[in-house]
């Protein structure tokens, strides 16, 4: 008879091999075992015998054998195999990081040293240089387009005006507030870049010059490059599910499909930082179903997987910029991915205060030690250019574009209630 951290009560050993579902790896195979008398839990005999801290060269810290429920109301994610833990299962766990391994990983042999994880992503990067390496703020503005012009002045399909070119960024003309919107991809604005010197217009050079049709695989027709002729209307993309009212490539042929030129750019292969695998673009396909290891949330539709892991993401995540501004912090908050070394705190979010599931990404600034759930950094029309102005023959005055986010109102159209969406208004 033993007794074992991970039962109440004691267990007799059983030494004649029998095939049964262990109580503490989750597995099933043939072994002798540990029993108990009293109720049902039986675990391996290399289980009970496993030690209750261990330490890997791919982890700072000593990780200890216990029940996952007692240190976090969320599941997790496998340090070592990508895949999930329910918070109800035994696992080896790291106080100081959050970081956990399954029991039955605990004895693979250690992945990439922390210390030269960089390095061998590093390595890999120089050796991709046909993949996207992410995150950045814009991809947009760094993607290689063919044939680039680069006219002082030229007349875009898009604007009624004739755009300027602007190449060097001189002092008074910075965007640190990230205020100036490209038209296109609805990303911050900068150089080199279009502008019309009479209206609030921007393109990026590399918008500019989209290509006016191209192949996607989430459908089976050539798509064109398109816009709203009114800013304020929208549409929603078939990958990331997000609005937008900047260019968007179509179907002629469907009159359904839509995709946004961010999502619709995105190459076959990207590099994350988060992750140290290549990443694959996957479509509608079982091995791309399941959750967004960056969100949590489950996706169906578009995104990238790992060839080698469990690991996805979904477009959104995907394009999530390194750094983002608040006005709740006076520091860049940066994009932060598990595990997060030496907090051995609970996160909670400064927007809408609840806690933070540590196996996500979270933006956070290290010097206030304030966290922010990605949901809660970016709106849902993210994508979505406000501020533009229109006449009606309904009203005397011009009505700007703007988004609804405290009140609701009734249109003064249509008679409806409406809040939380976009609107006009003087």
């Amino acid at each position: 008879m033993i007794t074992h951290k991970s039962h109440e009560h004691p267990l007799a050993f059983l030494l004649r091999p029998t095939s049964f579902f262990c109580n503490l790896c989750r597995m099933e195979h043939k072994d002798s075992s540990y029993v108990c008398v009293t109720c049902q839990f039986w675990i391996h005999k290399r289980c009970a015998l496993l030690p209750t801290t261990i330490s890997r060269t791919d982890h700072h810290h000593p990780l200890i054998l216990e029940k996952l429920d007692k240190f976090t109301q969320f599941d997790t994610d496998c340090y070592i195999c990508d895949e999930r833990i329910n918070r109800f299962y035994w696992a080896y766990y790291c106080f100081r990081c959050r970081c956990s391994i399954h029991v039955k990983c605990s004895s693979t042999s250690s992945s990439t040293p922390l210390r030269d994880l960089e390095s061998e992503i590093m390595d890999q990067k120089d050796h991709d240089l046909d993949v996207l390496h992410l995150p950045m703020n814009c991809f947009v503005e760094h993607l290689l387009l063919e044939k680039i012009e680069d006219e002082p002045m030229i007349s875009h399909w898009s604007h009624e005006h004739q755009l300027t070119l602007f190449k060097v960024q001189n002092d008074n003309e910075t965007n640190n507030d990230n205020t100036i919107l490209c038209d296109s991809c609805v990303q911050p604005i900068s150089h080199p870049f279009y502008c019309c010197t009479q209206c609030v217009y921007f393109l990026h050079l590399n918008c500019a010059n989209l290509p006016p049709q191209i192949q996607h695989p989430l459908h089976q027709h050539p798509i064109q490059l398109s816009n709203f002729s009114e800013f304020y209307r929208l549409t929603g993309c078939e990958a990331c599910e997000s609005y937008n009212n900047g260019f968007f490539y179509k179907c002629d042929t469907c009159k359904s499909f839509a995709i946004d030129v961010k999502c619709a750019l995105l190459p076959a292969s990207i590099v994350h930082e988060a992750h140290k695998h290549s990443l694959c673009q996957r479509n509608n396909t079982r091995d791309v179903y399941g959750y967004c290891s960056a969100c949590g949330l489950y996706f169906y539709n578009h995104g990238f997987g790992c060839k080698d892991c469990n690991f996805r993401l979904c477009c959104n995540c995907a394009l999530l910029p390194k750094t983002v501004e608040h006005r709740w912090d006076r520091h860049s908050l940066i994009l932060t991915y598990p595990p997060i070394f030496d907090h051995p705190q609970d996160f909670y979010c400064e927007i809408c205060e609840e806690e933070i599931n540590t196996r996500e990404w979270i933006y956070h600034c290290r010097e206030c030690d304030q966290s922010f759930h990605l949901q809660c950094i970016h709106r849902t029309y993210r994508n979505v250019k406000f501020g533009g102005s229109r006449e009606f023959k309904d009203h005397q005055h011009p009505l700007k574009f703007l988004q609804n986010a405290m009140k609701q109102f009734t249109c003064c159209r249509c008679g409806g209630l409406s809040g939380m969406i976009p609107y006009l208004n003087v």
